[in-house]
């Protein structure tokens, strides 16, 4: 009964599922801390360092590197597990959906190169790295952008050219001191700062 009249449980069914499609419910749990997948995906680390090359979704803000890679993995980690409730409850102030934490942060895309420069280097110096590469924010033109000097590398070229007008699958490769965008179509070298520096092979940090 609602409101005195009888329930219309096909009413109420064509509601539910146009608000739940098929599949809904079971990917929430599959993507859960108890998932299959959520267990899985929880277990990886939100950025890695290797060769002094830090790789990130979004990006690493100033604040956040203050922390250096070991912390940030653990807070993410915490934020997606025994801290979760608290995640659900104030998003923002997790830093796992903060605007400045890992998968969020775009301003190494979109800071003016001049005036933050000074800042990447304290970003690279305070996570020992020598560049980072980012995804989460697609480059115009579908090409793969080095910034800061060959510090920063932009890799999200907009694949799903369906939906990014001008996109195209890309990959870049760092071999030695060269770092190499690749194209279904070619190649092109670009611009890898702090070349110089040694070559060290930490991982998974």
């Amino acid at each position: 009964m609602a409101a005195g009249r009888p329930l219309n449980e096909s009413a109420l069914r064509a509601e539910f599922l146009k608000k739940t499609p098929l599949g809904f419910v079971e990917r929430q749990v599959a993507f859960g801390p108890t998932g299959e997948y959520g267990k899985w995906l929880r277990k990886h680390n939100a950025i890695v360092r290797i060769n002094r090359i830090v790789f990130a979704h979004g990006g690493i803000s100033p604040s956040t590197s203050q922390l250096g890679c070991k912390a940030i993995n653990d807070k993410v980690r915490a934020d997606l597990t025994k801290d979760i409730e608290k995640t659900l409850a104030a998003p923002l102030r997790s830093l796992v959906a903060s605007p400045d934490g890992p998968l969020w942060y775009r301003g190494l895309a979109q800071m003016d190169e001049g005036a933050f420069g000074p800042q990447v280097d304290s970003i690279l110096t305070r996570l020992k790295a020598r560049a980072i590469v980012d995804g989460h924010t697609v480059m115009a033109g579908g090409h793969i952008t080095a910034r800061f000097h060959g510090k920063v590398f932009l890799i999200d070229t907009g694949m799903l050219s369906s939906v990014y007008a001008g996109g195209r699958a890309s990959a870049l490769e760092f071999r030695d001191d060269v770092a190499t965008a690749i194209y279904v179509d070619g190649r092109e070298r670009l611009a890898f700062g702090s070349a110089a520096q040694p070559n060290l092979a930490t991982q998974g940090i």
